[in-house]
């Protein structure tokens, strides 16, 4: 496969994808993402737009453009249509936008910045540490006061929590009264840091993406979906051959209706019944030993997203996952029974060493790919060996350690000890490297590696009785609290996908020179997402005091990702850690628990890799520990349970005739969200009571 990517990089690829129409398509997708995703979560508390690896809104976006604005285009004057190429380029630009208005980075870091100081005037254990930390200024917005506790009573922090006094109610009013200026200097030194780890993360998706697209094979199941909707019209057509599905609409239209019914039955209770897609066993299972159960098992609702993806992951890992989801829920029952508990401590423990085990895994099937681009890096490449696409191999596997420096050197200045910032930062990377090669497999849009990132700490100083620096530790808190508590959207997903789907419309053969030039349009839109998002973030922390949700009202707006966040992950575990105070213990073996996770993940990944009819995926495991299964196992058995009778059935015939109806599913709950959003924003906007809509996870 390299050589092919080798011998058709010099081979023309029909039609300009990177021109001026692709690159205002994808800002003005941004603008749109990264402006109203903080009003649309946090004032409306609407279902998130952008909420998981598969954004509602990038696909509400481009489902618009192209069935509103590119089909009469394609009708009236086809030389004018938008290509997919440049389609390509834009879904590229917009989907890695979706890193940061959001759980990605704007619904904490800010607040985590503004909050530290508020419990402190509320928590002398709190103020000491802020005292004991001596952490530089240019992390904090510009403060009139050095003193800790004067610093929580500063307008810049009230005016945060509450609101900021306004001249006017208009929005020129309300910018107008937000200090903007206190906040430049850490929005520069915050954005050294992350564009740092962006660069990071970008070449490390250019060093995996060949192993993972071409030598593995694996599915991506969410870069099919982006696909169907820009993949272009044959000649002479006005829309590809999805849109001209009987199928897909007929199912597209029955997903609309339910979850429109639903929204009606919100506004008009008396009128409009709603039709359930949940079910609740609680009550049936409120006895021991089933009250052990997560309630996740008793309540489920059906995400159609969900069963659609299902249908586009390989049968056997659709399988593992509410499998082995079944397996940790008969474990807590056990547990139950014999009078303990499966501790929360415990399953995080289990989840590192699972995590390290795939990492391990990862990193051993790609250890080909790895040592040609070391050979590159040391400028040993042989003779017709791909150079690598988007970001060339010596390039990108520099670039990788030279962005990782960067992220060490500004923790250290931070004051996070050398050693400290180096774990960190390699966890960081460590916990990214498993969640999208979780992702380009099984398509899980809610995938999470849950990874404490300073859990090895407490494990060292409970088994080998070594302290890393307070600070340090406070590090390790603050990025799990920021990066690792959502990292269903984070950037590596969205950046392999805008990669993957980009190879996928050019049938694998974009050119290396324009490969290359589409990284340059996405750090083109994670800066201009940065500005955007960091204003309106700012814009609605300062206007609004609490939701404007009517049956909301009164709940602060965020106050997970300013108040609870911030106390739970960073503040309490760093006073519990700080000396003289004992490392925290807890009631079980911490290292014995990693090697439970260690043994069974490695089991598992040596047994697929040895033995093809192995039924399990060893990433299934870890992942039955977290929310994302937690809250949509029974939509992924309905989807390997569809899939596997379709198979049975009618074979491949039958399974490749039946796509659309799957891709109807994913597509049209996420434009009945979109739609229904878009009335409750419009409503909140008018001044007029609205229902905040949740129709998926989020």
């Amino acid at each position: 496969m390299a050589k092919d990517e080798a011998a058709i990089d010099s081979e023309p690829v029909s039609g300009r994808a990177i021109t001026w129409r692709s690159i205002l398509l994808g800002l003005i997708g941004v603008v749109l993402i990264c402006g109203i995703a903080p009003y649309n979560a946090y004032v409306a508390n609407n279902t998130d737009i952008i909420g998981n690896a598969l954004p509602i809104g990038v696909l509400m976006y481009f489902f618009s453009f192209v069935l509103f604005i590119n089909a009469p285009l394609y009708w009236l004057a086809p030389k004018r249509a938008v290509s997919s190429g440049e389609l390509a380029v834009a879904l590229a630009m917009v989907l890695v936008s979706c890193t940061l208005p959001a759980a990605g980075l704007m619904r904490y870091l800010p607040g985590h910045l503004i909050s530290f100081f508020s419990h402190s005037t509320l928590n002398r254990d709190y103020e000491m540490l802020m005292r004991d930390l001596h952490l530089p200024d240019w992390l904090w917005p510009r403060f009139a006061s050095s003193d800790v506790i004067e610093r929580g009573n500063e307008a810049v922090v009230r005016d945060f929590i509450t609101r900021v006094p306004s001249d006017g109610d208009s929005i020129w009013a309300h910018l107008s009264a937000i200090p903007f200026s206190l906040w430049v200097t850490p929005a520069l030194t915050w954005g050294i840091f992350f564009a740092a780890l962006y660069g990071a993360v970008l070449c490390l998706m250019a060093i995996f993406r060949e192993q993972w697209a071409a030598n593995e094979r694996l599915p991506f199941p969410l870069a099919t979906v982006f696909v169907s909707l820009i993949d272009p019209p044959e000649p002479g057509r006005m829309v590809n051959r999805l849109f001209r599905s009987r199928s897909f609409w007929f199912v597209f239209s029955g997903v609309f209706c339910v979850h429109g019914i639903n929204a009606l039955s919100r506004y008009l209770p008396g009128y409009v019944p709603p039709m359930p897609l949940q079910f609740d066993l609680s009550a049936m299972l409120a006895d021991p030993p089933f009250n052990a159960l997560d309630w996740q098992v008793k309540v489920q609702a059906i995400s159609f997203t969900v069963v659609g993806l299902a249908y586009f992951i390989r049968g056997s890992v659709a399988f593992s996952l509410w499998f082995a989801f079944a397996v940790v829920e008969i474990a807590h029952m056990g547990y139950a029974i014999r009078g303990s508990d499966y501790s929360d401590g415990m399953q995080r423990d289990q989840m590192t060493g699972s995590l390290v085990a795939l990492a391990a895994g990862i990193l051993w099937v790609g250890r080909a790919q790895l040592a040609r681009v070391f050979r590159h890096m040391v400028g040993r490449r042989a003779e017709g060996e791909s150079k690598g696409r988007f970001i060339p191999y010596s390039l990108a596997g520099w670039g990788w350690i030279g962005f990782m420096t960067i992220m060490v050197i500004w923790l250290h200045l931070a004051g996070a000890s050398v050693v400290g910032a180096i774990v960190v930062v390699l966890l960081i990377m460590l916990a990214y490297l498993v969640l999208v090669r979780i992702v380009a497999e099984t398509g899980l849009p809610y995938a999470q590696t849950w990874l404490e990132l300073s859990r090895p700490w407490l494990m060292a100083g409970t088994s080998l009785g070594i302290r890393t620096t307070v600070p340090s530790y406070f590090w390790g808190s603050f990025f799990t609290s920021v990066l690792m508590q959502d990292v269903r959207q984070s950037l590596p997903s969205y950046a392999l996908h805008a990669m993957r789907t980009t190879d996928i419309i050019h049938n694998g053969r974009t050119p290396a020179k324009r490969a290359v030039a589409i990284i340059g349009c996405i750090v083109l839109a994670l800066a201009v997402g940065y500005v955007v998002s960091g204003v309106s973030t700012l814009y609605i922390h300062y206007t609004y005091a609490v939701s404007l949700d009517k049956n909301g009202t009164g709940i602060d707006k965020n106050a997970w990702g300013w108040y609870t966040m911030p106390d739970t992950y960073v503040l309490s575990p760093t006073v519990a850690y700080q000396p003289p105070r004992n490392i925290p213990v807890e009631p079980h073996g911490r290292l014995s628990h990693v090697a439970v996770g260690l043994g069974i993940t490695g089991l598992m990944s040596y047994l697929r890799l040895n033995f093809s009819g192995w039924p399990l995926h060893p990433a299934c495991f870890m992942l039955a520990h977290t929310w994302s299964i937690r809250m949509t196992w029974f939509s992924i058995f309905l989807g390997w349970l569809a899939k596997s009778l379709v198979v049975r059935l009618g074979g491949s015939k039958l399974f490749d005739s039946a796509r659309d109806v799957f891709l109807a599913l994913i597509i049209g709950e996420a434009i009945a969200t979109a739609f229904w959003l878009i009335v409750s924003l419009v409503r909140a906007a008018s001044g007029l009571t609205f229902e905040p809509m949740q129709f998926i996870p989020s």
